[in-house]
């Protein structure tokens, strides 16, 4: 459409998508660690919990991010066809 690899940006949509998952799952599954395991150091643990709280933070801006971009692609391309179907 636009001279661009389509089916290769669908395969690399799939597996940015796949790669948010995972580390969406990993910073749970890091939240989780931290919450049950105490160090014994008021500072070190909260130091862990706003550590983990930016690395939710940073994962959810990026997947927003990136539901932006593919959505912005959406209308670009709704548009060409548009153009296309009535020139």
């Amino acid at each position: 459409m636009f001279n661009d690899p389509a089916p290769e940006i669908e395969e690399l949509t799939l597996e940015v998508k796949e790669s948010l998952r995972r580390i969406t799952g990993d910073i749970d599954v890091l939240a989780e660690f931290v919450e049950k395991n105490h160090s014994g150091s008021k500072q070190t643990d909260s130091h862990s919990m706003t550590i983990v709280s930016t690395l939710k933070t940073d994962a959810l801006s990026t997947t927003k991010q990136f539901a932006d971009i593919l959505q912005q692609r959406s209308k670009v391309c709704s548009r060409f066809l548009i153009n296309v179907i009535y020139s």
